[in-house]
């Protein structure tokens, strides 16, 4: 009966910290006006369109994966014109998250200490500036890697053996990475080769063989779906080419083997070296638990736990780009510091304590978020102060738009416009690597294919000097706007297409 309530009380727990927390960390809560990073709004956009019957990569050009489209074309049915249901989707996975790290914190610490570093991790996360705006694809994969990683240091800590079951489960959770976004992919990869070895170490290799196919069943389950989705709209090519090809072709540098395989250990300590308190708890932590007997009787479980945090690294950036949000999956790895410091300290409240020390913790966790978070002072933000809604007294009901030059920025959320183009945004695609996207955009203003077209450009920036082809044959100023919410502001132009004399 204790084992049952501490449950149900830690699922509530987490379950509040994560959507009060989540409330002021990220830009997607109720507390602000927009989410405006781009990201979001592009996953939006391609959400929504799957939602009225496009098909992402086919009909609507993005390159992340179909998971996270989906993810948020439901929240585009909880709130079409907001990022409330994105705010929800969001509360759910970090609870998720912070479940799981309260029961990795329990295979090293007592119960007290574990729900009382739950509100400290909480914040340490969500204030990290990898967090950015909220909604990253990263943020989406962080439970699924925290119950991969509480299940592989439970089974080497010697407190739960792994059951075919559970690889299956791993492999669904490793199998929806894949399809949210697949360079992440390398921390499973490891997670398979690791427990491969040690099964051949001990000598059962037919466990060793099984386990492997088991996870790869699961990863096979979360990929039906997507398979039978894409063959049924007639858009497997495409899916392929963009989310696979192009992604792999048109962002890697040039440069050899040797460079390619240091190049993202280079960019994780550049990262890494961005937030100092990350920077001592990881350095702390990852070395504590590799030189130590607390993860491991054995040797080869420390050299295993160090596999997967080195080939997340490898598949994280391999690519070459080193995105600040791209660290943000690393975040986990924050808890073997706090391990570190309580396990050293032994310090544990008593039980009638620990009601009031949680307080304390909770209310001084809230306000290191409130204080350190890089999106509390846009809260005092309004619509006037955001071009998505300035520019909606122009647009039109039922009206087509074009975001030109860069990538989504939220006017398709704030007009609730379903794109008519399939290269709706401008991606970070080099035009000599991949022309066809500001190609076709200009094909579009040439034929008058949208209604109104945005542009960003920079402050000073003449509306009636735009070097895009045949803009100024087709389409008419209407007005622009100086954002505010950003450190390095730009300036957003809105163009309305010529009625044509008869």
């Amino acid at each position: 009966m204790k084992l049952i309530k501490e449950k149900w009380f830690t699922v509530a727990f987490t379950l509040i910290l994560s959507f009060v927390f989540l409330l002021f960390a990220s830009k997607c809560s109720p507390l602000y006006v927009i989410n405006d990073w781009v990201d979001p709004n592009a996953f939006f956009t391609v959400g929504k369109g799957m939602m009225n019957g496009l098909v992402p990569y086919l009909d609507l050009f993005e390159q992340k994966g179909p998971l996270l489209f989906f993810l948020h074309g439901l929240a585009y049915l909880v709130s079409p014109t907001s990022f409330f249901g994105v705010y929800l989707l969001e509360g759910i996975f970090f609870a998720f998250f912070l479940y799981y790290a309260y029961q990795t914190f329990r295979l090293y610490l007592s119960e007290n200490v574990s729900l009382l570093l739950l509100p400290l991790l909480a914040a340490l996360i969500l204030s990290n500036g990898a967090f950015r705006m909220g909604d990253s694809a990263e943020e989406f994969c962080l439970p699924f890697l925290m119950y991969s990683l509480y299940l592989f240091l439970a089974y080497f800590k010697g407190v739960r053996p792994l059951r075919d079951k559970d690889f299956i489960v791993v492999g669904i959770l490793a199998g929806c990475v894949l399809w949210i976004k697949y360079t992440m992919i390398g921390f499973w990869f490891a997670w398979m080769m690791c427990f491969f070895f040690e099964y051949l170490i001990r000598k059962d290799y037919l466990k060793a063989f099984s386990n492997c196919f088991s996870l790869l069943l699961g990863m096979g389950i979360a990929t039906l779906p997507w398979l039978l989705y894409f063959t049924y709209h007639n858009a497997m090519p495409e899916f392929i080419e963009v989310y696979f090809l192009i992604n792999m072709n048109s962002y890697s540098h040039d440069i050899n083997l040797l460079e390619k395989l240091w190049l993202p250990f280079k960019l994780f300590y550049q990262n890494l070296c961005k937030y100092p308190l990350v920077f001592w708890l990881l350095l702390l932590g990852i070395p504590y638990f590799t030189c130590s007997r607390i993860l491991s009787k054995e040797k080869r479980g420390r050299l295993f736990f160090l596999l997967l945090l080195l080939f997340l690294i490898l598949t994280v950036y391999i690519g070459g780009f080193g995105y600040k949000y791209y660290f943000f999956i690393f975040v986990p790895f924050l808890l073997f510091g706090l391990v570190a410091i309580f396990h050293y300290l032994k310090w544990s409240p008593r039980n009638r304590k620990v009601p009031f020390v949680l307080l304390f913790i909770c209310l001084f966790s809230f306000l290191y978020l409130y204080k350190t978070s890089p999106n509390v002072p846009d809260m005092k933000l309004q619509r006037e102060d955001y071009a998505q809604y300035y520019f909606l007294k122009y647009i039109e009901e039922d009206s087509t738009l074009l975001n030109y030059g860069f990538i989504d920025g939220g006017f398709y959320l704030t007009s609730n416009i379903i794109p008519n183009v399939r290269y709706f945004e401008k991606l970070n695609l080099k035009r000599d690597k991949f022309p066809e996207n500001m190609d076709e955009q200009e094909r579009y203003v040439k034929e008058g294919c949208v209604d109104f077209i945005v542009f960003r450009s920079k402050v000073t920036t003449d509306p009636n000097h735009l070097n895009v082809p045949y803009l100024y044959e087709n389409y008419e100023y209407v007005d622009s706007f100086i954002e505010r919410s950003k450190d390095n502001p730009g300036k957003y132009l809105l163009f309305r297409k010529q009625e044509k004399e008869k």
